[in-house]
């Protein structure tokens, strides 16, 4: 249970005796008790779990891209070095708009505010460039339900740009390069 200033929250507390109700209920039902003594109880004011949201400043968003792009600077020169030293010839130069997923996915969440898990499930067919919408399936939002997200104009370019050098047989849009699976971390 969480505690604020040496005391249970108040959404903690609601939580433990709406369970504790249930259980009363329950009980009450099968003829175990006479009647639940918390029936009356009414639900505490939740007001001591308010969420601050923090955005990124102009300069932490600048030194963010930056890194970005030093990360993917690194990635390409490294990549090239390989093929320059004649070792992996499989492998293909880096050329396209991005050297991997992780500018693209780090992109949308910025800008779209998708979590985790919801980026990571993200399919192609989950993505109308036309209406410049992404659909959050339920199983796969936090709260369960679906949602549209509207894109703005930075992600719907990035989408395009990651889609043409993404591979089109994976219906993810960010697969494991590993794997090919769903990303787990």
């Amino acid at each position: 249970t969480e505690i604020k200033n040496g005391t249970r929250k108040k959404i903690s507390i609601n939580h433990k005796t709406s369970s504790l109700k249930t259980l009363f209920n329950w009980a009450e039902a099968h003829e175990i008790i006479p009647e639940n003594p918390l029936k009356r109880l009414k639900k505490l004011t939740e007001n001591d779990s308010n969420v601050k949201i923090r955005y990124l400043t102009n300069d932490e968003r600048t030194r963010l891209f930056n890194a970005l792009d030093d990360r993917e600077s690194h990635l390409r020169a490294a990549r090239q070095r390989t093929l320059d030293g004649g070792h992996r010839q499989y492998l293909a130069p880096l050329d396209g708009v991005f050297a991997d997923y992780f500018k693209p996915l780090i992109i949308l969440a910025l800008n779209t505010g998708i979590r985790q898990n919801a980026l990571f499930s993200l399919r192609w067919d989950d993505i109308d460039l036309e209406h410049t919408t992404i659909h959050l399936r339920a199983q796969n939002a936090k709260n369960k339900k679906n949602d549209f997200i509207p894109m703005n104009k930075t992600v719907s370019e990035t989408l395009i740009k990651w889609r043409e050098q993404s591979d089109l047989n994976n219906p993810l849009v960010f697969p494991s390069p590993k794997t090919g699976e769903k990303l787990d971390n």
